[in-house]
């Protein structure tokens, strides 16, 4: 099942469309790395596709971290950003106990919210929600518990980025 984010509303200022950021391993460095960037006033234009709960977590690890707001709306972004808090786009189908799993294990339910989190920002991008997706670290052992059928993100993201019919495109990896 997959939510349908409202449009952004359409005015003579009209906003820029988000950066999207993938919450990557529930228990691993990712969380922790967006909410650095956060609190840095590196994101200003980013929300995150992931678990409210595991972002709430990783940022009471963070001195002086934004308040994690959940969006009902993706719309609701620019409102949360501006306000300096740190947006979460949680899609559905993500397991409820994420913030509870002990930190730096690999667990198919974190390899299946990753997997999630990426085909809702690629859904999002192409439904023209958003402009561009970041990723954060993921465990590919933790994919592969999870039953993803790719071994990481680049090949995961060039299977939903081919056209229907057509084989898929080029991908590189860049550091």
């Amino acid at each position: 099942m997959t939510t349908t984010p409202s449009a952004p509303h359409s005015s003579p200022h009209r906003q820029v469309l988000p950066l999207l950021i993938t919450m990557g391993d529930a228990v691993g460095i990712g969380p922790e790395i967006i909410v650095k960037a956060f609190a840095a006033g590196q994101a200003s234009d980013a929300v995150v596709v992931g678990d409210v709960a595991a972002m709430q977590r990783a940022a009471a690890l963070v001195p002086r971290a934004p308040a994690v707001v959940a969006l009902s709306e993706l719309s609701q972004a620019h409102a949360a950003l501006k306000a300096g808090h740190l947006p979460v786009w949680a899609p559905a189908q993500l397991s409820a106990d994420l913030a509870q799993l002990p930190w730096g294990q690999v667990d198919a339910r974190c390899g299946q919210a990753a997997a999630r989190c990426i085909e809702e920002a690629v859904a999002l991008i192409q439904g023209g929600h958003a402009r561009a997706l970041v990723t954060a670290p993921l465990h590919k052992e933790a994919l592969s518990a999870a039953g993803v059928n790719y071994p990481g993100h680049t090949e995961m993201l060039q299977a939903l980025s081919a056209q229907k019919g057509q084989s898929p495109p080029p991908v590189r990896m860049m550091l």
